[in-house]
Protein backbone atom coordinates (compact mmCIF):
# COMPACT_ATOMS: atom_id res chain seq x y z
CA UNK A 1 0.00 0.00 0.00
CA UNK A 2 1.68 3.40 -0.85
CA UNK A 3 1.62 5.97 1.18
CA UNK A 4 -0.59 8.42 0.22
CA UNK A 5 -3.36 5.43 0.24
CA UNK A 6 -2.50 4.70 3.64
CA UNK A 7 -2.90 8.73 4.84
CA UNK A 8 -6.49 8.70 2.67
CA UNK A 9 -7.61 5.11 4.85
CA UNK A 10 -6.22 6.67 8.32
CA UNK A 11 -8.70 9.79 7.83
CA UNK A 12 -11.38 7.07 8.29
CA UNK A 13 -10.81 6.70 12.42
CA UNK A 14 -10.42 10.96 12.90
CA UNK A 15 -12.67 11.05 16.20
CA UNK A 16 -14.33 14.82 17.03
CA UNK A 17 -12.10 16.92 19.35
CA UNK A 18 -11.72 20.41 20.91
CA UNK A 19 -13.92 22.85 21.74
CA UNK A 20 -15.19 26.25 20.77
CA UNK A 21 -17.82 28.56 22.70
CA UNK A 22 -20.07 30.37 20.04
CA UNK A 23 -23.13 32.16 19.87
CA UNK A 24 -26.49 31.72 17.78
CA UNK A 25 -28.37 33.97 15.25
CA UNK A 26 -31.76 33.98 14.54
CA UNK A 27 -32.22 33.20 10.64
CA UNK A 28 -36.21 33.94 10.80
CA UNK A 29 -37.84 36.69 8.47
CA UNK A 30 -41.02 38.29 9.97
CA UNK A 31 -43.70 36.94 7.80
CA UNK A 32 -42.18 33.49 7.91
CA UNK A 33 -39.79 30.51 7.09
CA UNK A 34 -37.43 32.23 4.36
CA UNK A 35 -34.56 30.15 3.51
CA UNK A 36 -32.11 30.55 1.22
CA UNK A 37 -33.31 29.08 -2.23
CA UNK A 38 -30.00 29.38 -3.70
CA UNK A 39 -26.56 27.64 -2.89
CA UNK A 40 -24.55 30.97 -2.79
CA UNK A 41 -21.41 30.50 -3.99
CA UNK A 42 -18.33 29.12 -1.74
CA UNK A 43 -15.76 31.44 -0.09
CA UNK A 44 -13.00 28.83 -1.16
CA UNK A 45 -11.96 26.73 -3.67
CA UNK A 46 -10.71 23.62 -1.61
CA UNK A 47 -12.77 20.11 -1.53
CA UNK A 48 -12.93 19.79 2.13
CA UNK A 49 -14.08 23.61 1.76
CA UNK A 50 -16.61 22.66 -0.91
CA UNK A 51 -18.22 20.15 1.57
CA UNK A 52 -18.69 22.82 4.45
CA UNK A 53 -19.94 25.03 2.59
CA UNK A 54 -22.98 22.81 1.63
CA UNK A 55 -23.20 21.65 5.27
CA UNK A 56 -23.66 25.17 6.06
CA UNK A 57 -26.27 25.99 3.16
CA UNK A 58 -28.20 23.39 4.53
CA UNK A 59 -28.25 23.71 8.33
CA UNK A 60 -29.25 27.45 7.47
CA UNK A 61 -32.45 26.40 5.20
CA UNK A 62 -33.28 23.79 7.76
CA UNK A 63 -32.75 26.07 10.59
CA UNK A 64 -34.75 28.76 9.23
CA UNK A 65 -37.91 26.77 8.83
CA UNK A 66 -37.71 26.08 12.72
CA UNK A 67 -39.90 27.72 15.27
CA UNK A 68 -38.62 29.55 18.30
CA UNK A 69 -39.65 26.65 20.44
CA UNK A 70 -38.03 24.17 17.50
CA UNK A 71 -34.79 26.20 17.81
CA UNK A 72 -34.19 25.78 21.32
CA UNK A 73 -34.74 21.98 21.64
CA UNK A 74 -32.38 21.95 18.21
CA UNK A 75 -29.02 23.72 18.96
CA UNK A 76 -26.65 23.67 21.70
CA UNK A 77 -23.43 25.42 22.59
CA UNK A 78 -20.26 24.09 20.89
CA UNK A 79 -18.78 23.30 24.09
CA UNK A 80 -22.00 21.48 25.38
CA UNK A 81 -21.59 18.22 26.96
CA UNK A 82 -24.41 16.47 24.32
CA UNK A 83 -22.01 17.05 21.66
CA UNK A 84 -20.49 13.93 23.18
CA UNK A 85 -23.24 11.97 23.97
CA UNK A 86 -23.51 9.75 20.88
CA UNK A 87 -24.93 6.52 21.12
CA UNK A 88 -26.50 4.12 18.75
CA UNK A 89 -29.03 2.49 21.04
CA UNK A 90 -33.03 2.84 21.06
CA UNK A 91 -33.62 5.88 23.49
CA UNK A 92 -35.10 9.63 24.27
CA UNK A 93 -32.52 11.87 22.49
CA UNK A 94 -31.87 15.73 22.92
CA UNK A 95 -32.65 17.03 19.62
CA UNK A 96 -35.60 17.88 16.84
CA UNK A 97 -36.71 14.45 16.39
CA UNK A 98 -37.85 13.50 12.63
CA UNK A 99 -41.52 12.90 14.02
CA UNK A 100 -41.78 16.40 15.74
CA UNK A 101 -40.82 18.21 12.01
CA UNK A 102 -43.64 19.51 9.77
CA UNK A 103 -42.98 17.86 6.44
CA UNK A 104 -41.11 20.86 4.87
CA UNK A 105 -38.50 20.37 7.74
CA UNK A 106 -38.63 17.31 7.23
CA UNK A 107 -37.78 17.46 3.07
CA UNK A 108 -35.05 20.34 4.39
CA UNK A 109 -33.85 17.86 7.22
CA UNK A 110 -33.01 15.11 4.50
CA UNK A 111 -31.15 17.69 2.58
CA UNK A 112 -29.11 18.55 5.68
CA UNK A 113 -28.09 14.42 6.32
CA UNK A 114 -27.47 14.38 2.89
CA UNK A 115 -24.57 16.90 2.84
CA UNK A 116 -22.61 14.98 4.96
CA UNK A 117 -22.83 11.47 3.20
CA UNK A 118 -21.87 10.02 -0.08
CA UNK A 119 -24.77 8.44 -2.51
CA UNK A 120 -24.90 4.83 -1.13
CA UNK A 121 -23.73 6.28 2.50
CA UNK A 122 -27.36 8.44 2.65
CA UNK A 123 -29.06 5.24 1.06
CA UNK A 124 -27.75 3.32 3.57
CA UNK A 125 -29.04 5.32 6.59
CA UNK A 126 -32.09 5.91 4.99
CA UNK A 127 -32.77 2.41 4.86
CA UNK A 128 -31.77 1.36 8.22
CA UNK A 129 -34.59 4.11 9.99
CA UNK A 130 -36.41 2.29 7.87
CA UNK A 131 -35.89 -0.91 9.71
CA UNK A 132 -37.38 -0.07 13.01
CA UNK A 133 -40.32 -0.27 11.07
CA UNK A 134 -39.73 -3.82 10.68
CA UNK A 135 -38.95 -4.30 14.07
CA UNK A 136 -41.79 -3.04 15.92
CA UNK A 137 -43.42 -5.72 14.27
CA UNK A 138 -41.49 -7.63 15.01
CA UNK A 139 -40.46 -6.78 19.02
CA UNK A 140 -43.11 -4.68 19.80
CA UNK A 141 -42.64 -2.35 23.11
CA UNK A 142 -44.42 -0.88 25.85
CA UNK A 143 -47.23 2.06 24.31
CA UNK A 144 -45.38 5.97 23.76
CA UNK A 145 -41.40 4.44 24.05
CA UNK A 146 -38.82 5.07 21.35
CA UNK A 147 -38.01 1.65 21.73
CA UNK A 148 -39.23 0.74 18.01
CA UNK A 149 -40.04 3.83 16.28
CA UNK A 150 -39.10 4.89 12.36
CA UNK A 151 -39.22 8.28 13.20
CA UNK A 152 -37.00 8.64 16.16
CA UNK A 153 -33.78 10.00 15.01
CA UNK A 154 -33.12 13.09 16.42
CA UNK A 155 -31.33 16.05 14.16
CA UNK A 156 -28.56 18.59 16.32
CA UNK A 157 -26.47 21.76 15.63
CA UNK A 158 -23.83 22.34 18.03
CA UNK A 159 -22.46 25.91 17.82
CA UNK A 160 -23.39 28.33 14.56
CA UNK A 161 -23.03 27.07 11.13
CA UNK A 162 -21.19 29.75 9.07
CA UNK A 163 -19.00 29.82 6.32
CA UNK A 164 -16.28 30.20 8.96
CA UNK A 165 -17.53 29.19 11.62
CA UNK A 166 -16.43 26.60 13.80
CA UNK A 167 -19.57 24.24 14.73
CA UNK A 168 -21.05 20.51 14.32
CA UNK A 169 -23.78 18.70 13.72
CA UNK A 170 -25.08 15.13 14.30
CA UNK A 171 -28.36 12.73 13.11
CA UNK A 172 -28.74 9.79 15.50
CA UNK A 173 -31.37 7.21 16.24
CA UNK A 174 -31.58 3.31 16.83
CA UNK A 175 -28.31 2.21 14.82
CA UNK A 176 -27.35 5.50 13.17
CA UNK A 177 -24.94 7.94 15.06
CA UNK A 178 -23.33 10.62 12.79
CA UNK A 179 -21.29 13.19 13.90
CA UNK A 180 -19.69 16.17 12.17
CA UNK A 181 -17.71 19.00 13.09
CA UNK A 182 -16.64 21.84 10.79
CA UNK A 183 -13.62 23.68 11.58
CA UNK A 184 -13.24 27.33 10.30
CA UNK A 185 -15.36 26.63 7.13
CA UNK A 186 -12.14 24.73 5.90
CA UNK A 187 -12.39 21.51 7.63
CA UNK A 188 -14.80 19.05 8.07
CA UNK A 189 -14.27 16.01 10.13
CA UNK A 190 -16.92 13.03 9.88
CA UNK A 191 -17.07 10.35 13.54
CA UNK A 192 -18.20 9.23 15.32
CA UNK A 193 -19.69 7.43 12.57
CA UNK A 194 -21.75 4.16 13.18
CA UNK A 195 -24.19 2.39 11.05
CA UNK A 196 -25.83 -0.73 12.04
CA UNK A 197 -28.51 -3.67 11.23
CA UNK A 198 -31.17 -5.04 12.67
CA UNK A 199 -32.52 -7.41 11.41
CA UNK A 200 -28.96 -8.51 9.51
CA UNK A 201 -31.77 -9.43 7.17
CA UNK A 202 -35.28 -9.42 6.40
CA UNK A 203 -36.82 -12.67 6.27
CA UNK A 204 -40.05 -12.44 5.57
CA UNK A 205 -42.72 -9.85 4.25
CA UNK A 206 -42.67 -7.34 0.94
CA UNK A 207 -38.71 -6.62 1.70
CA UNK A 208 -38.05 -10.09 2.47
CA UNK A 209 -33.83 -10.11 1.38
CA UNK A 210 -33.01 -6.74 2.16
CA UNK A 211 -29.51 -6.84 4.16
CA UNK A 212 -28.66 -3.27 4.07
CA UNK A 213 -24.96 -4.10 5.61
CA UNK A 214 -24.55 -7.19 3.01
CA UNK A 215 -21.18 -6.09 1.87
CA UNK A 216 -19.89 -5.52 4.63
CA UNK A 217 -20.78 -8.40 6.19
CA UNK A 218 -19.70 -10.30 2.92
CA UNK A 219 -16.72 -8.81 3.27
CA UNK A 220 -15.66 -10.35 7.07
CA UNK A 221 -16.65 -13.55 5.62
CA UNK A 222 -15.08 -13.65 2.67
CA UNK A 223 -11.90 -12.57 4.76
CA UNK A 224 -11.87 -15.21 6.74
CA UNK A 225 -11.92 -17.78 4.04
CA UNK A 226 -8.96 -16.19 3.30
CA UNK A 227 -7.01 -16.96 6.52
CA UNK A 228 -4.77 -19.49 7.42
CA UNK A 229 -5.43 -21.48 10.09
CA UNK A 230 -2.21 -20.02 11.86
CA UNK A 231 -3.48 -16.70 10.49
CA UNK A 232 -6.99 -16.97 12.41
CA UNK A 233 -5.08 -18.13 15.55
CA UNK A 234 -4.24 -14.51 15.67
CA UNK A 235 -7.33 -12.84 14.70
CA UNK A 236 -9.59 -14.71 17.42
CA UNK A 237 -9.03 -13.32 20.20
CA UNK A 238 -10.08 -13.93 23.84
CA UNK A 239 -12.58 -11.37 25.09
CA UNK A 240 -14.28 -11.16 28.45
CA UNK A 241 -17.15 -8.52 29.17
CA UNK A 242 -15.95 -6.59 32.40
CA UNK A 243 -19.52 -6.49 33.46
CA UNK A 244 -19.77 -10.58 33.36
CA UNK A 245 -16.84 -12.77 33.23
CA UNK A 246 -19.11 -15.52 32.21
CA UNK A 247 -19.03 -13.70 29.06
CA UNK A 248 -16.94 -13.74 25.84
CA UNK A 249 -18.58 -12.88 23.15
CA UNK A 250 -18.53 -8.95 22.52
CA UNK A 251 -22.51 -7.05 22.81
CA UNK A 252 -21.96 -4.86 19.98
CA UNK A 253 -18.90 -2.75 19.97
CA UNK A 254 -15.79 -3.51 22.28
CA UNK A 255 -15.15 0.47 22.74
CA UNK A 256 -18.94 0.95 22.78
CA UNK A 257 -19.67 4.73 22.97
CA UNK A 258 -16.79 5.94 25.41
CA UNK A 259 -14.68 8.89 24.70
CA UNK A 260 -11.39 7.02 26.01
CA UNK A 261 -12.06 3.71 25.46
CA UNK A 262 -9.69 1.16 26.77
CA UNK A 263 -9.32 -1.97 24.37
CA UNK A 264 -6.02 -3.18 25.46
CA UNK A 265 -3.49 -3.99 23.86
CA UNK A 266 -3.24 -4.29 20.02
CA UNK A 267 -4.42 -7.72 18.57
CA UNK A 268 -5.38 -9.34 15.38
CA UNK A 269 -3.23 -9.75 11.96
CA UNK A 270 -1.01 -6.96 10.81
CA UNK A 271 -1.36 -5.91 7.74
CA UNK A 272 2.17 -6.24 6.94
CA UNK A 273 1.75 -9.43 7.78
CA UNK A 274 -1.04 -10.62 5.15
CA UNK A 275 -1.05 -12.04 1.85
CA UNK A 276 -1.17 -10.08 -1.40
CA UNK A 277 -5.24 -10.90 -2.13
CA UNK A 278 -5.93 -10.44 2.19
CA UNK A 279 -4.00 -6.83 1.43
CA UNK A 280 -6.65 -5.64 -1.25
CA UNK A 281 -9.54 -7.11 0.48
CA UNK A 282 -9.09 -5.62 3.54
CA UNK A 283 -7.86 -2.22 1.67
CA UNK A 284 -11.45 -2.72 0.02
CA UNK A 285 -13.06 -3.40 3.27
CA UNK A 286 -11.51 -0.09 4.78
CA UNK A 287 -12.07 2.28 1.89
CA UNK A 288 -15.81 1.05 1.46
CA UNK A 289 -16.66 2.21 5.03
CA UNK A 290 -14.98 5.44 4.36
CA UNK A 291 -16.99 5.88 1.44
CA UNK A 292 -19.63 6.19 3.42
CA UNK A 293 -18.97 9.85 3.89
CA UNK A 294 -19.16 12.45 1.44
CA UNK A 295 -15.61 11.47 -0.93
CA UNK A 296 -14.45 15.05 0.31
CA UNK A 297 -14.10 13.29 3.96
CA UNK A 298 -13.31 10.06 2.82
CA UNK A 299 -10.49 11.25 1.43
CA UNK A 300 -10.94 9.31 -1.79
CA UNK A 301 -12.90 8.79 -4.83
CA UNK A 302 -16.59 7.92 -4.41
CA UNK A 303 -16.33 4.38 -5.32
CA UNK A 304 -20.22 3.74 -4.93
CA UNK A 305 -20.41 -0.01 -4.78
CA UNK A 306 -17.35 -2.38 -3.89
CA UNK A 307 -16.58 -4.82 -7.28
Amino acid sequence: MSQSKKARLALASVYLGGAVLVTLAALRADDGVRPKTTLPAPQTTSEMGHAAHEMVWAAQNWWASLSPDEQAKARFEFNDDNRFDWHFIPRVRKGLAYKDMNSAQRALAVAFLSSGLSTRGFMQAETIMSLDEILKEMEPGPPKTPYRDPENYSFTIFGTPGEKATWGWRVEGHHLSLNFTIVGGKTVVGGPVFFGSNPAEVREGPRKGLRVLAREDDAGFEMMKLLTEEQKKKVNFEYTDPRNPFVHVPGEIITSNLRKPNPGPPVGLAYADMTAAEKKLISELVEYYANRLRPEMAGMPDMGTMR
